[in-house]
């Protein structure tokens, strides 16, 4: 919260005269600044936002404060200013003042004896005196004594002038009018609010940004599932038709019907073990695995001669034809170190997948592999082998296996 103490006094100091109206706007604007980044801060927790807005506030009444402290100092160092209509008094003396000398006039004090039937004089004064009256109650005070001045000014003219009247009524009446009026105190000055919170205003291009991120990974999700759907969905809907169910092999002709995931169990130990050749020195035998019959198989090295033979039926193979297919064997090693063994195609006339190799472990695991499939068709004297090497290091290790499985592939 120390910068926006530090914003707000920055904001201040650009002021010449800081009142408390614009004080007021630049704490207003800072108040909102922190609303603003609270809201885009959805991760705070109520108590941080609420204990931001107290800080706000206690730096905002701390500045406050020293503003209030420093105008009460000024007012009490300052003297009270007199008040208004006395400030004509201060220039009243240069028209006392502009009399030649001080000398002639106590010099003719008896004059004024001798002068009394001089009357005309006092008419002229008259008017002096009611000048003053007109504008401020308390000139009259010090125009008293003006007549004793004025009037021996007047008594020492007529000795080398005839016309004492303009002498004396000339300057007063405008020393009184001349009189500077006091200067008004200063108003509140209204500045522009241009600058108001540009110190505290806050960006937020990650907003943009993330929202950008968002509707370019939807539109790249929607792309992709039109590429991968669309198509489909457009020629069922312009051919008019239904999905076809899903299609089973015929019976009697193959290991068994397709299960949920288009799978179809080609070998099983237990009823198809009549399947399995050894051709050369390899050997196989039925055996349990707890409740699960396995067909443990073994190569006595790694020639080709020595491989398990392992045949599939014919209906599954013809209904592959011209089709990619992917096979599955459930496999385990015969001991408890892991093994490499190969794995050949001999479809006869509908192909061959070349040699393959897996390593097997000391528990069940699934080996898959795909095939594509030559369109034709198995003839009569032909039949379609899954040939087995068991131990690719020719050790003569056996492979124990547990099924083998087909479906079409994607």
């Amino acid at each position: 919260m120390a910068g926006f103490e530090d914003l707000i006094r920055g904001a201040l100091a650009k002021q010449a005269d800081p009142t408390p109206e614009a004080r007021e706007k630049i704490y207003d604007s800072a108040r909102q600044a922190l609303q603003r980044m609270l809201e885009g801060n959805d991760a705070l927790a109520p108590e941080v936002v609420q204990a931001q807005r107290v800080k706000l506030n206690e730096a905002i009444a701390s500045i406050e404060g020293e503003y209030l402290a420093d105008v009460t100092k000024t007012a009490s160092e300052e003297p009270t200013p007199p008040p208004p209509p006395t400030a004509p008094v201060a220039p009243m003396p240069p028209p006392v003042a502009a009399t030649p000398t001080p000398a002639p006039i106590d010099a003719p004090a008896p004059a004024p004896k001798a002068e009394k039937p001089f009357r005309p004089e006092p008419q002229i004064s008259a008017p002096t005196r009611a000048t003053p009256q007109v504008d401020t109650p308390r000139v009259s005070q010090p125009s008293a004594p003006a007549p004793t001045g004025e009037l021996s000014a007047s008594r020492q003219q007529p000795a080398g002038s005839s016309s004492p009247e303009p002498s004396v009524s000339r300057p007063v009446a405008p020393s009184i009018r001349e009189i500077p009026e006091p200067p008004s105190p200063p108003q509140d000055t209204e500045y522009p609010e241009a600058y108001i919170g540009d110190a505290l205003r806050e960006k937020k291009p990650y907003a943009k940004i993330l929202l950008w991120v968002i509707i370019l990974v939807g539109l790249g999700v929607g792309g992709w599932w039109v590429y991968s759907n669309g198509r489909a969905l457009i020629e069922q809907e312009l051919g008019g038709g239904v999905p076809n169910p899903p299609r089973t092999f015929e019976s009697g002709a193959s290991a068994g019907a397709q299960d949920e995931e288009g799978w179809v169990t080609v070998f099983a130990p237990q009823d198809n073990a009549q399947n399995v050749g050894t051709p050369g020195a390899g050997a196989a035998e039925l055996q349990q695995d707890g409740t699960r019959p396995i067909m443990r198989l073994a190569s006595p090295d790694a020639a080709l001669t020595n491989n398990l033979l392992i045949r599939l039926p014919r209906g599954s193979m013809n209904e592959l034809q011209g089709k990619s297919a992917t096979f599955e064997l459930i496999v385990r090693s015969g001991g408890d170190e892991d093994q490499s063994f190969v794995i050949f195609c001999e479809f006869g006339t509908m192909g061959e997948c070349g040699r393959k190799r897996f390593v097997a472990g000391s528990n069940p695991r699934p080996v898959l592999f795909d095939v594509l499939i030559n369109d034709v068709t198995l003839g009569a004297d032909e039949d379609a082998f899954i040939s087995i090497n068991t131990d690719f290091e020719g050790t003569g290790r056996a492979l124990d296996l547990y099924s083998i499985r087909v479906r079409e592939s994607g």
